[in-house]
């Protein structure tokens, strides 16, 4: 009989990654704007270490993160993030 392949693991990220401190200025705070942040980020191998999330009932809405995202990755980010529907600025924080 055949034997499935054994699960995928996902490696931690190394210590080479990049870490990254954003800030997203969106249209709206809606959940689905934060929902295309975090799934864009998820699906470029980023991981979000911290995230901060503030805004006005119905009105535009700031979310500060963390990230630490791949070497080759980290320099479109926030290209990517920018592109998204709901996003008007990403900014990056230099420590």
């Amino acid at each position: 009989a055949d034997t499935p392949p054994p699960p995928r693991v996902h490696a931690p990220q190394s210590a080479s990654s990049s870490e990254l401190s954003l800030i997203v200025e969106l249209q709206r705070a809606g959940d689905d704007a934060l929902l295309r942040v975090i799934s864009l980020l998820h699906r470029r191998r980023c991981r979000v270490m911290a995230a901060q999330f503030s805004a006005p009932l119905d009105g535009p809405g700031r979310l500060a993160l963390r990230v630490l995202a791949p070497p080759a990755h980290a320099g479109r980010i926030e290209h990517w993030l920018g592109s998204l529907v709901d996003v008007r600025g990403v900014a990056r924080l230099h420590p």
